[in-house]
């Protein structure tokens, strides 16, 4: 078993493919994580009216995953027209605009040297927010927003967020291969192990704090 608590200073260096896509919007780097809920998988059944016999008929046969998508607005740099509009917002939203791009719901946040408070909306339930968080800032901001953000997965599916949880791989060298671990969107990868050997197949431990 390798305990997580010794991890050297080296990071491993991964390759890795993408695919590049167009960004409406740059979200700050502090805030990074919010782009993951940029949408969340539902479950939504599609319906049709029928009325046969004078009532309607709501077919839940077809039920199939629909994306939800969640905006989490950042002026593009240089657009006077945006920053204005949403510095005139604030932390509340004008539900008719976010609905007018597709948005079902927004993330407001708002930044200040003591705290970070954050707010999601619902479109479809006006101006009144649907989860609020205060967060004083101790630690880094970035843990602090993938608290919130376990906060709105939970709100979402009733379910513990996965923000925060790790991925042990397996990085392979010119002469042997070591086991690393990292964040769950591939940020702050660390090696676990460390000696000459040919380390495979990680495995976490019940309480998540061991790799075997």
């Amino acid at each position: 078993m390798i305990s997580l608590g010794d991890r050297p200073g080296t990071r491993p260096r991964v390759r890795r493919r993408t695919r590049a896509r167009a960004v409406a919007a740059p979200v700050t780097p502090a805030l990074a994580a919010l782009a993951s809920l940029a949408v969340i998988a539902v479950l939504a059944p599609s319906a049709r009216a029928d009325e046969p016999s004078g009532g309607v008929l709501i077919d839940v046969k077809g039920a199939k995953r629909v994306l939800y998508p969640i905006a989490v607005p950042a002026s593009v740099e240089g657009d006077a027209t945006a920053a204005r509009d949403l510095k005139a917002e604030g932390l509340i939203i004008d539900p008719q605009k976010w609905k007018d791009v597709g948005a079902f719901g927004v993330i407001k946040y708002r930044a200040s040297p003591t705290e970070i408070e954050f707010r999601l909306y619902e479109i479809s339930k006006g101006t009144t927010s649907v989860l609020g968080k205060t967060y004083p800032r101790k630690g880094d901001t970035r843990s602090i927003t993938h608290r919130f953000c376990n906060e709105v997965v939970k709100y979402y599916t009733g379910e513990l967020g996965f923000f925060g949880s790790k991925i042990a791989f397996t990085a392979k060298g010119r002469t042997a291969s070591a086991i690393y671990a990292m964040d769950f969107d591939g940020a702050n990868a660390y090696p676990v192990s460390n000696n000459s050997s040919q380390n495979i197949l990680p495995a976490w431990a019940p309480s998540g704090g061991q790799i075997a």
